[in-house]
């Protein structure tokens, strides 16, 4: 009885530094940053709990050294070299564009996560609800 309606797409990043090993690379795979210094986000955030799982599935282990809530203080970490994180894309574009990180994408566009709106077909959907919709649409 649920409906969805695809709005959003965005593709999760390797940040490194300048000088990093992995920032002349075009694409990566995840067995790349096995035993890595980590970054990561806090513990119940949606990308934490994605990369924790795919992590677990394709068994890699990077060196956690911290983890934080905030997205910035994450990339400023990175931008000092302190260690790597992966990120959305999206949230990252000023920093990337100002070229304080540089973004390494994986192969096969593993990290690519699409958004939807979900309701249920069988209700009435109310003017509120509509105007919503067309607002997330655009």
């Amino acid at each position: 009885d649920l409906s969805s309606i695809q709005f959003g797409h965005d593709r999760l990043v390797l940040l490194v530094p300048e000088n990093h090993p992995l920032a002349n690379k075009e694409e990566v795979t995840l067995s790349d940053i096995q035993g890595m210094t980590f970054l990561h986000r806090d513990s119940g955030s949606a990308v934490r709990e994605y990369l924790d799982k795919l992590f677990a599935e394709k068994n890699i282990q990077v060196d956690t050294l911290w983890q934080s809530t905030s997205t910035h203080a994450l990339i400023h970490a990175v931008e000092k070299g302190i260690g790597i994180t992966i990120l959305p894309y999206n949230m990252c574009l000023d920093e990337i564009t100002r070229k304080r990180v540089i973004p390494v994408f994986f192969k096969d566009n593993l990290l690519e996560r699409n958004y939807y709106v979900v309701y249920h077909s069988q209700k009435i959907m109310t003017a509120v609800m509509k105007n919503f919709l067309n607002l997330i649409l655009q």
